[in-house]
């Protein structure tokens, strides 16, 4: 939860999330808008595996007194296998004129056409499928100061989407 309560206030989110096996992601993301000329982004980028479950639920509150300010709510889910399950419901509410509020959500399976390219350069799925999964959250990653984490959470994507469903347990 944040509230932007001053002129000029800022809130800047950009987050991932791995799901796998049969494990459940409940993500809930509250911003109010308070101050005049605030401004939020709030970007979620994610990829589900096996029979994996995420629930993305974000409010994008104009709240009166806010005008002039912008906020962005996205999130983005990359669907690795047909049992996973994507929920998403961005709310955007305006209480106030004179705001810009954008919000979006998608889920579905990796691009065919951005697959076959890059298997089509002696790339084994698994390792195409794990580069498209890496670039959706490199922005995030390169956010990080922490470059021992950085390496870490690749590591952790990279083993996770070498493994078999099958493999999992």
């Amino acid at each position: 939860k944040a509230n932007l309560n001053g002129k000029h206030s800022n809130l800047d989110i950009n987050s991932i999330y791995f799901t796998h096996g049969d494990n459940s992601l409940n993500m809930l993301y509250e911003i109010n808008h308070f101050g005049k000329e605030s401004k939020s982004s709030c970007i979620v980028n994610g990829a589900l595996k096996e029979s994996s479950y995420k629930n993305f639920k974000s409010t994008l509150d104009f709240k009166k007194g806010s005008m002039g300010s912008t906020g962005t709510e996205e999130e983005y889910a990359v669907l690795l296998s047909d049992d996973a399950k994507s929920l998403s419901v961005p709310i955007l509410l305006a209480g106030e004129d004179d705001v810009i509020g954008n919000h979006a959500a998608s889920a579905g399976k990796i691009d065919a056409d951005m697959l076959f390219y890059i298997m089509n350069r002696a790339i084994s799925r698994d390792v195409a499928e794990s580069m498209i999964v890496e670039s959706k959250f490199s922005e995030s990653l390169s956010r990080l100061d922490d470059e021992n984490l950085e390496s870490k959470l690749l590591s952790f994507i990279r083993e996770k989407m070498a493994k078999r469903e099958l493999d999992v347990r």
